[in-house]
């Protein structure tokens, strides 16, 4: 912190990680007494219990990526920001709470930029070896319901604007980033951040398969029982897939179904 002297400090955090991640924050507060901005799932769904801590001055309700920029440039300018949309601010011992910003198409972001990272930073452990790993954004959100996830709420909060949380970027968009990814970093291994991969059409699924046959860099991908097909493994493993994770859960067939809503079968899962 006293090296780079930042001007503004942001968290992302889950409920387990952020009595850790206010930790920065209370530094950045005694050593720099700088802004500092909290985002991610557990602001997000409980903002009102981000905010009251203190040496958080702005909690950020949703996605942060408008909404930080917007941020950015009113902080460097000197021009007021309490009215930011998705933003709950302090203000003199009061809090102001904006509505949130309607959601965006995925494509309007900018590709990531990973440049500023130290090249160790990319390795990540994969099955017993290392690999320099690239996360590849190809969808946000997710179309279940586990009682356990963020993501049902997720997708209820943002209903009142008559879109749904979890969607996609086209796959010209998915293509260009790998393309800029594999010029500016030289990966291994590309590592798909969608929570449930596979919760696509038969069109999106060929789409994509067509456009991987050009990238033949290994992957790895997260997703459902439900969504795993013979012929859907067989045509990834030919453009690359490295390994598969699956979420059981729980070894009981009731208790997943009754609690978690997880409805799948053991004779699925073995199968």
């Amino acid at each position: 912190l006293l090296d780079y002297e930042p001007n503004i400090v942001g968290i992302s955090a889950v409920e387990s990680s952020f009595e850790n991640s206010i930790n920065y924050t209370r530094l950045a507060k005694m050593l720099l007494n700088v802004k500092t901005i909290a985002g991610g799932v557990f602001p997000t769904l409980s903002p009102e219990i981000a905010i009251k801590e203190d040496s958080i001055d702005i909690v950020c309700v949703g996605e942060g990526e408008s909404a930080l920029l917007e941020l950015c440039n009113c902080l460097s300018c000197g021009a007021d920001y309490s009215r930011i949309k998705s933003l709950w601010v302090k203000i003199e011992g009061k809090v102001i709470k904006n509505e949130m910003m309607p959601l965006e198409h995925l494509d309007s972001f900018p590709n990531p930029d990973f440049s500023c990272f130290t090249k160790g930073m990319f390795y990540k452990p994969m099955q017993g070896k290392l690999f320099k790993t690239v996360p590849i954004e190809h969808t946000r959100g997710c179309p279940y319901n586990c009682t356990f996830c963020s993501e049902p709420m997720l997708n209820t909060i943002h209903k009142n604007e008559g879109k749904m949380y979890y969607r996609r970027k086209s796959a010209s968009k998915v293509v260009e980033e790998m393309e800029n990814n594999i010029k500016m970093y030289s990966p291994e291994l590309f590592y798909f951040t969608s929570e449930t991969f596979l919760a696509m059409s038969e069109e999106v699924f060929n789409e994509f398969i067509e456009n991987y046959k050009k990238v033949s860099i290994p992957f790895w991908i997260l997703t459902r029982i439900e969504t795993v097909t013979l012929d859907k493994l067989r045509k990834l493993q030919e453009v690359g897939l490295y390994w598969m994770t699956i979420g059981i859960e729980h070894g009981n067939e009731e208790f997943r179904r009754k609690i978690l809503k997880r409805h799948t079968t053991n004779k699925q899962i073995i199968e």
